[in-house]
């Protein structure tokens, strides 16, 4: 598995790890663990990103199977 990690200082505004744990050969699992000082908007917004993320990989994905 991989994870990234961010070690700003604390006067940032959000830090967070971003880990990736594959589940088989054709699936992965991302977990985001992210704290922000900015509450609930910023936690609506990255699920958001991360619900476009994944539907861009899947889409990616059907294209190479389809070539």
């Amino acid at each position: 598995w991989r994870t990234l990690a961010d070690h700003r200082a604390p006067d940032h505004f959000a830090a967070g790890v971003v880990s990736f744990t594959p589940l088989s050969d054709q699936s992965t699992r991302v977990t985001l663990k992210l704290t922000s000082s900015f509450g609930g908007a910023v936690s609506r917004r990255v699920g958001i990103y991360l619900q476009n993320f994944k539907k861009l990989i899947e889409n990616e994905a059907a294209k190479e199977d389809w070539r």
